[in-house]
């Protein structure tokens, strides 16, 4: 069965399953794992925009099922700086060595946050985590 086969068919079982439920309550394991198997394909933003789910959720949900790693939020990740002397030709003659520092930063959903900077390199650690 083809993705988009199965996304249809995930589609109709939440939307049956809504209907159907007798209280508010947490969604059904497995149609929970259908759902993370299709995100893992098809990307979480278009799976929890046709699924009509959270998105936030989806993520979370994918994340529990690769051991917590979540892109979007802290995990321990660490970062590189990279310092490199990079010449600029100035108004005046000559040339002129300077320090730049280039930061980007792309979130699962495609979301990007990219910082230049020229001078010493802060620690980018607290802004990356803060982004999204």
């Amino acid at each position: 069965m083809d993705t988009e086969t199965r996304l249809e068919e995930t589609r109709c079982r939440i939307e049956e399953w809504r209907q159907t439920r007798a209280k508010i309550g947490p969604m059904p394991k497995p149609i929970w794992d259908e759902v993370k198997a299709l995100a893992e394909e098809l990307g979480p933003n278009r799976v929890a925009r046709v699924l009509r789910l959270n998105y936030g959720i989806v993520q979370q949900r994918l994340a529990e099922k690769h051991g917590g790693f979540h892109p979007t939020k802290g995990n321990g990740a660490t970062f590189l700086e990279v310092k490199a002397p990079v010449v600029a030709m100035g108004r005046a003659a000559g040339a002129v060595a300077t320090e730049c520092a280039v930061v980007e930063v792309v979130a699962a959903d495609g979301a990007r946050l990219t910082i230049r900077l020229k001078g010493p390199s802060p620690d980018f650690s607290a802004l990356v985590a803060s982004f999204r």
